[in-house]
């Protein structure tokens, strides 16, 4: 599926050396064009950091301006981390296939995942404005700083332009 900011949204974060630490994204559902299924990938250092969670409440930013009320995910049964940044959502899960739970939830409160009201608002003008610049406002993630360097999500068009395999993704950098 391409990436297209509506049905099909990205955030990733980086540090301020640019190195992606993480990413979040959606697909909405063909079946039902409220729902959509969410998935993450947190680099190992930054785990249990936060960054789960307002990569969460970020997401949940997006779906909410393009009329998404709903999120699934499936999660195995040991990712524990995951499962509590979920529950933390409300998240109602039932078994899957083999030691993976599926889940359903309302798109959750951003504020309940650390999102402040002026990292929301330039968050919703990002995705109000569609990829373009670099976001530069990402407030509250001091706390994910590590080895000195603190972190930002947001987009840039890199694979609008053609960019390498390795760019063809979404990026941020800090304030």
């Amino acid at each position: 599926t391409d990436v297209d900011y509506v049905d099909h949204f990205v955030w990733v974060a980086m540090d301020s050396d640019e190195v992606a630490i993480g990413g979040a994204s959606y697909v909405r559902s063909h079946a039902n064009e409220e729902q959509a299924d969410i998935s993450f990938s947190i680099a190992d250092e930054y785990q249990g950091r936060g960054l789960g969670g307002l990569l969460l409440g970020a997401l949940a930013i997006a779906a909410r301006h393009h009329g998404i009320s709903r999120f699934t995910a499936d999660v195995l049964h040991e990712n524990r981390p995951m499962r509590a940044i979920l529950d933390r959502a409300r998240i109602e899960w039932e078994p899957a296939d083999g030691a993976v739970l599926h889940g359903i939830v309302e798109v959750p409160d951003p504020s309940a995942f650390g999102i402040t009201p002026d990292t929301a608002q330039a968050l919703d003008h990002r995705v109000l404005t569609g990829p373009g610049l670099r976001v530069d406002a990402f407030g509250g993630v001091g706390h994910l700083a590590h080895e000195g360097r603190h972190v930002a999500i947001g987009f840039d068009d890199r694979h609008r332009r053609g960019g390498r395999a390795d760019e063809d993704r979404q990026v941020a950098v800090d304030e």
